[in-house]
């Protein structure tokens, strides 16, 4: 009768469910090689459990089962209960090695590990722009600079190509979403100013790409 009621009381004994939530900081549109600093609580979900152990917080897109995750905070032991959340305020680095050039929209996971099982996560839409993602090639072969004028344009922009360290070779421009709308090819490959027709643009925020043999110089334009 006493093994029976002491195997009664084990299993009403609830694991923690341990949630990342109240995430603040991390904004709508991320730069990629862009360092945003973010807070967020650690909760323990469970009444009458409390959690104590080691706690990982990582980051991934997608979901948490595709990804390892890039690790956000490490503790080796913690406590965690219903009434007993933990708030961090952390850096939220989104490298272009890991997330996609130009993917466009993404679904960021941010989730605890605790052990076993994971955490519940917490899931949020970004819009990712590839204008700070620059690879190591072009760390080290700085491809200079360009100008544009005027910014804001309406029907036409010039791009001044003086600060360039090598030639401009073509221009890209790329909308919000990461999609081409227009790509520019200097024809003479001496040309130091490039003039562009952006007349069926529609008004808005771009990123112009310059391509250069030691690398790409991006910069934001508005469209009137």
């Amino acid at each position: 009768m006493l093994l029976a009621l002491t195997q009664s009381l084990s299993a009403q004994v609830l694991a923690p469910v341990i949630k990342v939530e109240n995430v603040a900081g991390l904004p709508d549109t991320c730069y990629l090689d862009s360092t945003y600093q973010v807070s967020f609580n650690v909760v323990n979900l469970t009444q009458g459990s409390v959690y104590q152990g080691p706690l990982a917080v990582l980051y991934s897109y997608n979901d948490t089962t595709q990804m390892p995750g890039i690790l956000i905070v490490a503790e080796t032991n913690i406590t965690i209960s219903p009434q007993n959340p933990i708030n961090y305020i952390e850096d939220f680095t989104f490298y272009s090695e890991y997330f996609v050039l130009g993917g466009g929209i993404t679904t960021v996971v941010v989730w605890p590990q605790v052990g076993s099982p994971t955490g519940e996560p917490f899931i949020k839409q970004v819009l990712l722009i590839d204008l700070n993602a620059v690879g190591l090639d072009e760390r080290n072969n700085n491809p200079g600079d360009v100008n544009l004028f005027p910014n804001p344009a309406n029907d036409r922009l010039i791009v001044g190509a003086n600060g360039l360290k090598s030639t401009l070779e073509r221009v890209r421009i790329f909308n919000l979403s990461g999609q081409l709308v227009l790509d520019a090819k200097n024809e003479s490959g001496t040309e130091q100013h490039l003039t562009l027709d952006i007349a069926n643009l529609s008004s808005g925020v771009y990123i112009l790409e310059a391509v250069t043999p030691k690398g790409a110089i991006r910069k934001k334009f508005v469209k009137l």
